[in-house]
């Protein structure tokens, strides 16, 4: 019995016994050598599904990939400080809203007392 390493490939034929089902009519259209041949004599590129070009400017993407990783670090840094501050000023807008709700309430309190003091009937 032979140990296989973890790099070798046990190979084995496929039999493949029905038609192709692959649409060879296109390959003029996919082949980039026919696409470019028939742009240098008609100057038209191929219209394509009915959705135009997209173009973007993309030069923030180019660059040495350690760059691209840090200034994603760094945006994923800075998009967390900003949920810390955005956390950190809700809690103190509630905090805010709860206290002018007690004023709010004492004063409710206060006038219905004052209320009670002028009308004793009611």
């Amino acid at each position: 019995m032979e140990i296989r390493k973890p790099y070798d490939r046990v190979r084995s034929p496929a039999n493949i016994s029905s038609d192709s089902v692959t649409v060879k009519d296109a390959g003029n259209d996919t082949d980039i050598n026919h696409i470019v041949a028939r742009f240098k004599r008609t100057g038209e590129m191929p219209v394509g599904h009915g959705t135009p070009p997209q173009y973007g400017d993309v030069t923030a993407l180019q660059g040495d990939l350690t760059e691209i990783i840090q200034k994603g670090r760094e945006a994923e840094k800075e998009l967390e400080q900003l949920q810390i501050q955005q956390d950190a000023d809700q809690a103190e807008k509630l905090k805010t809203q709860e206290q002018r709700l007690k004023e709010l309430e004492a004063l409710h309190a206060q006038s219905q007392q004052t209320t009670n003091e002028t009308n004793p009937d009611t």
